[in-house]
């Protein structure tokens, strides 16, 4: 099966300061993770991910990698990528509010 891509890759945080690096993402069977995008809070992260040979889904994690959660498989479940957050614009609320977002 050459050609073909194989294991995975986790979403890791570095620390500038130690250059520690620590995965938040551990799949078994292995997963490919990428595309990452913090909240403005810094609370969640949200992320592609996908299987080998299956369209790419867009999942929610705390900042911790804690409390993984699917989003959307996108239009017709033919894939979901490249997540961002806009903010929105809610009449009588104070506060910004967000959501996610895919190109």
């Amino acid at each position: 099966m050459e050609g073909l891509a194989r294991d995975g890759t986790e979403i890791c945080l570095i620390s500038p300061q130690t250059g520690d690096v620590r995965p938040i993402t551990h799949d078994d069977p292995p997963i490919w993770n990428w595309r990452t995008a913090w909240s403005p809070d810094s609370k969640y992260i949200v992320f592609a991910r996908a299987a080998v040979g299956c369209p790419a889904e867009l999942w929610i994690m705390g900042a911790d990698g804690k409390n993984q959660r699917f989003l959307t498989r996108g239009i017709n479940g033919k894939g979901a990528d490249f997540p961002h957050w806009v903010q929105l614009t809610l009449r009588n609320v104070d506060e910004p509010r967000w959501s996610v977002s895919s190109r």
